[in-house]
């Protein structure tokens, strides 16, 4: 069966106002619903900056069954059950007559509480969100693209991203969208433990907690990475540590005296969780999930290098393999080309945030991957992404997601396989 995972953003607009004591500000959304990375047919309302469905067409689009049972005025949710009622149909209205929906909700024969519904010109409609917890499939609201979507490979998230695969055998990456910065959280198949890689500014801590609070509910990371000292991979990396419970946590190779630095290395110190690894390390998460410490190669890198001290990470899953650059540039590139290290992979996510300083054509020929991901924020002071970058990895065939243009992107893989959310190909007229 399908289910569906969901997010409705509350959403500043301008509405219509509506006759009704119970809901004051009433609107046709204006957003188009999105199942699988496909636009469907489904009438909404946004009622007070939340968007409001018909059970039946939500039934629909996840296959499951509803019915409705008149001697408790409820609706009856059949989780297990293909749905056997009609194709959604919209309504077109100018007149918008709402009142607030006594209606119940169950599923099966247990009623749920704190589904919120209308009564819009004779249907009744529920609040998105508040189904997608109970019966859980999650949902996002894209606000670059200003659209709903939904995705069947996700459990229920409210934290406004696709949360947790439904089949326990996939490998989750989140690149969390923190801006000029990089955040990646890495959640290992079977329920094996998460690992951060970077921490992002100290800017974009609330998104980054928030989404950091909604995965990993246990509180504890199994692994973290700081590849290097920069305060837009280490800035909010304090607050991390303040919040979660560590096992591991991986140092940048090379120090730093700035006050970012000292905080993120005197919290860690407090859990004494810091551990130390050497290039060529392999961790075993399982007998089929690794990673692999690759760089930095040299240890002669300055305190003006930062970038090329970055660490380096190759993870594998069963036949597909995750490359992760930091901040690394020509430099770090070609001290891996000379080191024989097997650069391919199938996704990788690329050094320094896509600047001209990185992604050498040379390096982007060893690694060949299916996908090319670059973190950065839109209209940023350093003119990221450069053009040669994007265009040496689309050279190779590579599909390259920008958080920029994307904000946060879901990748899983159950090891034979590579998903992407969203996946669109960056162009550059989008600078």
């Amino acid at each position: 069966m399908k289910k569906f995972l969901f997010a409705v953003s509350i959403l500043s607009i301008s509405f219509a106002l509506c006759s009704c004591a119970n809901a004051q500000n009433v609107t046709k959304s204006p957003q188009p619903l999105i199942v699988d990375g496909k636009s469907v047919t489904s009438d909404a309302y946004n009622i007070d900056g939340n968007n409001y469905f018909k059970i039946r067409d939500i039934a629909y689009y996840m296959d499951f069954d509803v019915s409705y049972d008149d001697t408790t005025n409820s609706v009856v949710i059949y989780p297990d059950r293909e749905y056997s009622l009609d194709a959604p149909k919209t309504e077109s209205t100018s007149d918008i007559s709402v009142s607030s929906s006594s209606q119940g909700v169950y599923i099966y024969n247990s009623k749920i509480n704190g589904v919120k519904a209308y009564n819009i010109n004779g249907a009744n409609y529920f609040k998105i969100r508040d189904l997608a917890r109970e019966i859980d499939f999650g949902c996002i609201y894209n606000n670059r693209k200003n659209q709903i979507e939904l995705n069947s490979e996700f459990c229920y998230n409210s934290a406004d991203v696709f949360g947790r695969a439904k089949d326990t055998d996939r490998l989750k990456l989140t690149f969390i969208d923190v801006g000029q910065g990089d955040g990646i959280l890495v959640e290992f198949p079977d329920n094996m433990g998460e690992m951060l890689i970077d921490a992002g500014t100290p800017d974009c801590k609330d998104h980054l907690l928030g989404y950091l609070d909604d995965e990993i509910p246990d509180r504890k990371l199994e692994y973290i990475v700081a590849t290097h000292a920069h305060a837009d991979h280490i800035g909010s990396m304090r607050a991390v540590l303040e919040s979660f419970d560590v096992d591991k946590f991986y140092a940048p190779k090379l120090p730093h005296t700035s006050k970012t630095y000292q905080n993120m290395m005197a919290t860690q110190n407090a859990q004494n969780a810091k551990t130390d690894f050497s290039i060529g390390e392999v961790v075993k998460i399982s007998d089929d999930v690794s990673f692999k410490f690759i760089a930095p190669i040299r240890d002669n890198y300055t305190k003006d290098e930062l970038n090329n001290s970055s660490t380096v990470i190759m993870l594998t899953y069963k036949d597909k393999s995750f490359l992760f650059m930091g901040d690394a540039e020509k430099e770090s590139e070609f001290d891996l080309i000379d080191s024989g290290e097997n650069l391919k992979c199938d996704l990788i996510k690329m050094g320094h945030h896509g600047s001209y300083t990185s992604s050498y054509r040379v390096f982007c020929q060893k690694v060949l991957p299916q996908y090319a991901v670059c973190m950065l924020a839109l209209d940023n002071s350093y003119n990221h992404p450069s053009d040669i970058a994007i265009n040496n990895w689309h050279g190779v065939g590579a599909r390259v997601l920008a958080t920029s243009t994307l904000g946060d992107i879901v990748v899983t893989s159950n090891g034979n396989d590579i998903k992407a959310y969203p996946d669109e190909d960056y162009k550059l007229s989008e600078k």
